[in-house]
């Protein structure tokens, strides 16, 4: 049976993408807040024993530049430390992450690849990368770079993460659900929301049963996550328990404003069910909220207008 939350895989897709973008800035936001904590003690111990002192001074210009959100200017200051003899992975990995931010992504690449190159043992110029080919759409690049660098530091947080997230984007369901269940297992870890994700996952996997059990902790450890009802009726739906899944699209509909898809739903769960009157009313609201939508529809309001 082809249900209706097979509907929303695209958008789940964009979603996952948008994730990976976000990734991609909270990497980044780390790797800045790292930067800027070992700038208060680079003329102490000097991140690179080559660096001039020309070349520390564009370096903290840079630096500067960045800070307040000047990053073409950023950009300059950083390739002129490099000019000057920085060959430190952090000036790389910070112009490379800027290139990324201002659209030019091959540049950016060329320069997280060079630091990795010079420092194969840093497992977050990897995860930098690897974000930088989510949010172009290079997903199985992306899914390279976070594999190695659980590799190279296994068990990291940020990469299992953004692997479950890639995996599910690319309808790997069984791989996503791997990772997920390493981060539910870790006590610190586990959230409402990371059951959520591995009930998606298990739901388009096709195994409802263990999409039921984690949309219904999710429930308990949130209930105000009230969306999951819809994911679960879907999960019953598959599972044959069609008095469950009225019982959830009941509550869904309480809480979507615009729910006339869900009276369509629980108008089809009904009749499974024998209850064909009240499927017919479901249709009629259905209709009704179809009606009212396009009524209200700004297009609407001007063809009146044009007549």
């Amino acid at each position: 049976m082809r249900l209706q939350f097979l509907r929303a895989e695209k958008s789940e897709v964009r979603k996952a993408k948008v994730i990976g973008v976000l990734v991609l800035i909270a990497l980044y936001v780390v790797s800045w807040a790292d930067a800027g904590n070992a700038q208060q003690t680079k003329k102490q111990a000097p991140s690179d024993a080559s660096a001039t002192a020309e070349a520390q001074g564009h370096a903290d210009q840079a630096l500067a530049y960045e800070n307040h959100k000047r990053y073409a200017d950023a950009i300059r200051e950083y390739t002129a430390a490099i000019d000057h003899g920085d060959a430190s992975t952090v000036t790389l990995r910070r112009r490379g992450m800027l290139l990324a931010r201002l659209g030019m992504i091959d540049a950016g690449i060329a320069d997280l690849t060079l630091a990795i190159s010079r420092s194969p043992k840093e497992y977050d110029l990897y995860e930098n990368r690897g974000g930088i080919y989510v949010s172009s759409n290079q997903e199985k690049l992306a899914i390279k770079d976070f594999c190695r660098a659980l590799e190279v530091k296994p068990g990291d947080r940020t990469a299992s993460t953004a692997l479950a997230d890639l995996y599910d984007s690319t309808l790997q369901y069984s791989l996503a659900i791997k990772h997920l269940n390493f981060i539910i297992g870790h006590p610190d870890w586990a959230s409402w929301d990371m059951y959520r994700r591995r009930g998606t996952c298990f739901l388009k996997g096709n195994k409802p049963a263990e999409a039921v059990a984690d949309f219904s902790k999710v429930l308990v450890l949130k209930p105000q996550a009230r969306t999951v009802h819809e994911s679960r009726c879907d999960a019953y739906t598959m599972l044959k328990n069609y008095k469950a899944a009225i019982a959830d699209c009941t509550l869904a509909i309480k809480e979507t404003v615009l729910s006339g898809y869900l009276y369509q739903k629980r108008a089809k769960l009904y009749r499974l069910l024998g209850e064909n009157e009240l499927a017919a009313k479901d249709d009629a609201e259905a209709l009704k909220q179809s009606q009212d939508l396009f009524d209200d529809a700004p297009f609407r309001v001007k063809q009146k207008q044009h007549k």
